[in-house]
This record gives C-alpha cells, sequence and structure tokens, in this order.
C-alpha cells in the first residue's frame, strides 16, 4: 500500500510539473479564478534573473546580515517546537515515556522498570540535571517536569540549526547556498516533530554535525580528535547513531588521511569506553551494560520489538522522513563533487537498512547533511542549466523554463516539510490519567498505558497495571484485572474494536465513567462502590463474546498499533 501511495504521489508531482510546464509556454495570459490574468509564461525569466541578483547580492553580505537571517530562522523554528511541546501534552511512543521514567524514578524514589537496552547517559546527562534543579525548587509537577525536558531538547536541536550554517559556509563556500540549506535542515518535518520531544536523537545531531565539521580539510589533529570524542557522544546516547564512524572513516580513507583515521578511532574508542563505564556503571552497576545487551539483541540475535520491516522499509517511508525533491537534489550533489556530504547521508541509511527494525526518527541525524547535499545539488543544477544556455546547447526560453521549475520543485518541497510541524501525540491518554486523578485515585488498569504516560502521570495510582485484553496468556489481562478488587479503574483504547465491552464490564461491577469522544478515544471505566471482585465465574463470562470477533479485533490492533505498545522501544 505505501509501495502505491509513493507511486501515486510521483506521479502526481510528475503531472504537475507537465501542467506548469504547459501554461509556461501557453502564447498569451492565464486567466485565474476569474482573477486578472496572470502572466505565467513570463515566470521563467523573471525567476532566472531573480535567482542571479540574489546570487550576486549574497556575495555582499556581511557576517551581521548573515547573523541575523540564521537567527531568525532558529527563532522561528524553535518557536515552531515549543509549541509542539506545550500544545500536545501526550507521547509519541514507550520510548520518550521511559526516558522520562528513568529520570522520575531518581527524582522521587519509585523503582524503574527500564530495559536492559536503555543507555542512561542521555536522561541522566541532559534531562535529569533540569529536572532536579525544578524539584529542589519545589516544582513537582508532572506536566511542568516533561515540559522542561523537551526544552533541553529544543534547545540543542536548535543549536544544530545554528552550527549547520557554520560549517556549511565552510563546506561549501557559497553564503546564498548555505542559506538555503539552513532552511532545508531547519524546516524539515524530523527536525520540528523530533525536536520537540525528549528524544535523544536531535541532541546527537548537534554532536554528530560537530564532529564533521571537524573533519573538514585543513582542520589540526586536535580537531580530528574531537571529531572522534563528538561521534562517541552521539552515538552513546542512543547506539544508533554510531553508524556515522562509516562515513567518517570513509571520508578520510578517500582523502587518504590514515593518521587522522587511526587518531579519531582511538578518540572514539576511548570516549565509548568512559562514557559508558560510567553511566552504565552509576545507574545499570556494570560497566557497558546497556552496549551489550544493545549489539546481542540486535546484532546478534537480530531481534526486534516491533517486528521486522524489509530492507527497503525507508524508501517506502520515504514521505516520513523526507520527499522525493531533496533525495533527487542529495543525489545531483555527487556532480558538484560532494562524495563526502552523498557519503555523510546515505551510508547511514543503508547501514540502518540492514537492520530489522525501521523507524523514519532513525533517520534525524540524517537531516544535516541531507539539507547540504540537496542545497549543494540544487546549485550545481543551476549552474548547469546556465552553462547549457550560455554555450547555446539549450534555447534560452528552455533554460528559463526549466530553471523555474526546478526552483518551484524546491520551494515546494520545502513548504511539504514547514507543512507537517505539528506533532500530535497521546493527548487522550493524559486526558484519562489527569481524570483518575483528579477523582481520588485507586488502582488503574489501562490498555497501552504508555499513551497515558505510565507512572509519570499516575505515580500516585497504586496498582497501576498496563492492560493486555486480547491476551490470554501474558500478565495483567482482564480476567486478571476483574478479580483484583484494588482496581478502581479499567481504561479501554476504543480504537481495539471490541464489542459489548460495556456489558463485560457491567456484569464484573464497572460502569462508564468517562465516554470517548472525537479527541479522546479511551472509555474509561470506575468500579462501583461497594461491589466486589469478579468471581471465577464470572471472570470466565468476562471474555470477549464472539471470539471469531475478537480474534480480528486483536489481529487489528496489532497492524494498526504497531508503534503503540508499551514494548514500542528502539533496538538502536
Amino acid at each position: 500500500m505505501r509501495l502505491l501511495w509513493l507511486v501515486t504521489d510521483s506521479v502526481g508531482c510528475l503531472l504537475a510539473l507537465a501542467v506548469l510546464w504547459v501554461l509556461t509556454t501557453a502564447g498569451g495570459q492565464v486567466p485565474v479564478f476569474g482573477a486578472p490574468a496572470l502572466p505565467l509564461r513570463t515566470f521563467p525569466a523573471r525567476v532566472t534573473g531573480w535567482y542571479e541578483r540574489l546570487s550576486a547580492r549574497a556575495a555582499g553580505w556581511t557576517r551581521r546580515d548573515l547573523n541575523r537571517y540564521v537567527l531568525a530562522i532558529v527563532v522561528i523554528t524553535a518557536a515552531l517546537k515549543v509549541f509542539n511541546a506545550l500544545a500536545y501534552p501526550g507521547f509519541f511512543s514507550g520510548d520518550d515515556v521511559e526516558v522520562h521514567e528513568m529520570t522520575f524514578a531518581r527524582l522521587f524514589g519509585y523503582p524503574s522498570n527500564s530495559w536492559s537496552l536503555r543507555s542512561p547517559f542521555f536522561p541522566f546527562a541532559f534531562i535529569y540535571p533540569v529536572q532536579r534543579l525544578l524539584v529542589l525548587g519545589g516544582i513537582t509537577d508532572t506536566r511542568l517536569l516533561v515540559i522542561a525536558g523537551r526544552l533541553v531538547v529544543i534547545a540543542f536541536s536548535s543549536a544544530a540549526v545554528w552550527l549547520l550554517f557554520r560549517v556549511a559556509v565552510r563546506r561549501l563556500d557559497d553564503r546564498l547556498i548555505a542559506a538555503v540549506a539552513v532552511l532545508f535542515f531547519g524546516f524539515s518535518r524530523l527536525q520540528l516533530t523530533f525536536g520537540s520531544a525528549e528524544f535523544p536523537r536531535p541532541v546527537a545531531t548537534l554532536f554528530i554535525l560537530a564532529a564533521y565539521g571537524c573533519l573538514l580539510p585543513g582542520r589540526r589533529v586536535a580537531s580530528t580528535v574531537w571529531a572522534g570524542a563528538l561521534l562517541a557522544i552521539g552515538g552513546t546516547l542512543r547506539f544508533g547513531e554510531y553508524v556515522f564512524l562509516a562515513p567518517a572513516l570513509a571520508t578520510l580513507a578517500l582523502e587518504r588521511r590514515w593518521r587522522d583515521s587511526a587518531v579519531m578511532l582511538l578518540a572514539f574508542g576511548g570516549a565509548t569506553v568512559c562514557l559508558l563505564s560510567v553511566s552504565d556503571g552509576l545507574y545499570w552497576g556494570a560497566p557497558l551494560y546497556s552496549l551489550r545487551h544493545a549489539v546481542d539483541y540486535t546484532i546478534v540475535q537480530r531481534l526486534s520489538s516491533r517486528g521486522y520491516e524489509p530492507i527497503y522499509e525507508y524508501v517506502l517511508s520515504l514521505g516520513g522522513w523526507s520527499n522525493l525533491v531533496y533525495v533527487a537534489l542529495s543525489l545531483a550533489a555527487l556532480g558538484a563533487g560532494a562524495r563526502d556530504l552523498v557519503l555523510w547521508t546515505w551510508a547511514p541509511v543503508a547501514i540502518l537498512s540492514l537492520l530489522p527494525h525501521k523507524e523514519p526518527r532513525y533517520l534525524v541525524a540524517v537531516g544535516p547533511f541531507l539539507a547540504m547535499s540537496a542545497a549543494l545539488g540544487l546549485r550545481h543544477l543551476l549552474a548547469r542549466l546556465a552553462a547549457w544556455g550560455d554555450e547555446r546547447r539549450l534555447r534560452l526560453r528552455l533554460v528559463q523554463r526549466a530553471t523555474w521549475l526546478l526552483v518551484l520543485c524546491a520551494v515546494a518541497a520545502l513548504l511539504f516539510e514547514a507543512s507537517a510541524f505539528r506533532f500530535r501525540r497521546s493527548a487522550s491518554g493524559i486526558s484519562v490519567a489527569r481524570y483518575i486523578t483528579a477523582h481520588g485515585g485507586g488502582g488503574a488498569a489501562v490498555e497501552q498505558l504508555w499513551r497515558a504516560g505510565g507512572h509519570l502521570y499516575l505515580r500516585n495510582v497504586h496498582p497501576l497495571v498496563d492492560l493486555q485484553i486480547d491476551s490470554h496468556s501474558e500478565p495483567n489481562t482482564l480476567d486478571q484485572v476483574l478479580d483484583n478488587p484494588e482496581v478502581r479503574w479499567i481504561a479501554v483504547h476504543r480504537l481495539t474494536g471490541r464489542a459489548n465491552m460495556d456489558e463485560t464490564l457491567a456484569r464484573a461491577g464497572f460502569d462508564r465513567a468517562f465516554t470517548a469522544a472525537d479527541s479522546v478515544v479511551y472509555d474509561l471505566y470506575e468500579r462501583r462502590t461497594g461491589a466486589p471482585s469478579a468471581s471465577s465465574d464470572a471472570a470466565r463470562g468476562s471474555r470477549l463474546p464472539g471470539r471469531p470477533d475478537a480474534d480480528r479485533a486483536a489481529r487489528r490492533l496489532r497492524r494498526t498499533s504497531r508503534l503503540t505498545t508499551m514494548q514500542t522501544v528502539t533496538t538502536m
């Protein structure tokens, strides 16, 4: 199905470009929606002239002009990220919940249930210090502590936009194209969405981009040492970014910088061992504990917490992490001799495609290199068109139309990326959690518990059960919950499509307390006062009626909610 969407999107883009091409060749003027005639035929010449004037003006930009431009982009994109952090209080998956649960366990003294693959370096080096300061100041509200963690990530992801410009000016040697790269990167969907959440990859992006800048030609040996250390920091945050060591070594090999390769490897290995020995030793009680478990789980056993995607998954999900225009422009950068940028863009994608578990968010750190290579590819294609026009190999009007369409594609791709800036999360689950705590608490069983924030928003609720309705072999099934007299609340996810849940729970002594609405996808049930726990007979009767329908509902849940189980955690 996703392949069909990719094909139809591509065909739709080509048809739109074909229509525009025809309109630019039409004689006269073209009326639009009854408005005065729009001279589309003159657009190509106007765009060509505009680009030439802008290129000439960019050469005279001062450092102050450039700083103002980049600062404006940083402020605008940071404002969009802050909007996401405040307007959508829920969570994306179990991963961002677990980041806070690791810090909250230390802040408030309750047991942590972290997965052994989770690196404690990110939560405790970046999120915990800010939350600890707030708690010392008397602020213990969950929402404020979560927002504080997100603001840390927003600060680092915004700093990456600023750093990208500095690196792009040095690498591309073109202020205008460096400015275009800032636009491409700053308004990319992955940066605007995951850069506003408590995920480690936007933070890792800053360190990896800094490592790339340290490896640019002309740097001293000390810069190579810093590059290795920065790559180690970026990778240790979540392990997946270790793949950037491959393009770093390949770039140095292409430039025959063998001594720098050895120095960088030593710095990388030493920094990795030091960081994980300290962080894992303090949290897990054993050096390199999380890394050993991650390698064993992902590479040795080749296991996955959410199934196995095909090797071409990132091609099918292209619209989730980039777009066809950026990809085409990035590959066009090869014509400009940017082998290093293309390597840093596509080598990580290729390596991550070999792993069983794939998600668009794993490519967050690819963003700055995709932006720089796409901007360089755009300049290369525009320069080639201009050269063909000067050589008279193509007619002037043909060159102008091709230039206009190329610029139009780049602008359309930028708008396409920016239009997906909103990061909607599990706000409905947070509403249920707040309702439970506002009405006296008590024990609760919540299906897909991570949607309600787990122990973050329900840390005073005991017992707190991750409800598994469709399972009869795992713990915390509906039968076991109904038999537990301490469970006062049961929250059922409406999209699972089960029938007669009201009747089932009513027989067990539960009444509906919170009705699912368009924006709230949970039905909440409260145990009637004085109602006994379900007997064994009632428990047997509480099984979902109509086993075939229940089986179909379970399969539908697994298909549509692969990212929405409490066990949804990344393996990289």
